[in-house]
């Protein structure tokens, strides 16, 4: 009987079939490490803030008053509590390097206060100036509304 010698070459279907399992567990290893990554974060974020909520239950000052260095890393003081800068748009200026109030002015004529080099958040309407109230909420001096002109009578 005359029978064929076992061929060691690899078949196309077995490298495919390598080259998928190799790209499957790459891509796995980089998913678990990312789920870590985020993991860690979120912890780190609970922690600061678990730290805050009890500095609050005791009853202790706001962390930073207007003094950006008690703030962690890549956070600003907003007026006593540090925030992150959530934004670098141009139309909304919150904790954005400012000169004057002119460069923290926002959408529609609102705009934040520049105090130490930083567009922030307002506390009072007196801050914001003449024609200008403060809008708790947001933090933003917003134009004081005009008086309703009389409408003229037929």
């Amino acid at each position: 009987m005359n029978e064929e010698p076992h061929n060691r070459v690899w078949s196309p279907a077995l490298l495919l079939g390598l080259f998928v399992a190799l790209c499957s567990l790459v891509y796995a290893g980089f998913w678990i490490h990312q789920r870590n990554e985020q993991r860690a974060r979120e912890e780190e974020w609970k922690r600061v803030e678990q730290s805050m909520l009890r500095g609050k239950q005791l009853a202790w000052q706001a962390p930073c008053g207007e003094d950006d260095v008690r703030c962690l890393p890549g956070t600003f003081c907003n007026r006593g509590e540090c925030e992150q800068e959530w934004t670098t748009d141009p139309l909304y200026p919150k904790l954005t390097p400012c000169d004057s109030s002119d460069m923290c002015r926002a959408r529609n004529g609102e705009q934040f206060l520049c105090i130490r080099g930083r567009c922030r958040s307002c506390l009072k309407d007196e801050e914001c100036g003449a024609g200008f109230s403060c809008k708790q909420k947001s933090g933003l001096c917003v134009p004081s509304a005009p008086p309703p002109t009389p409408s003229a009578s037929p």
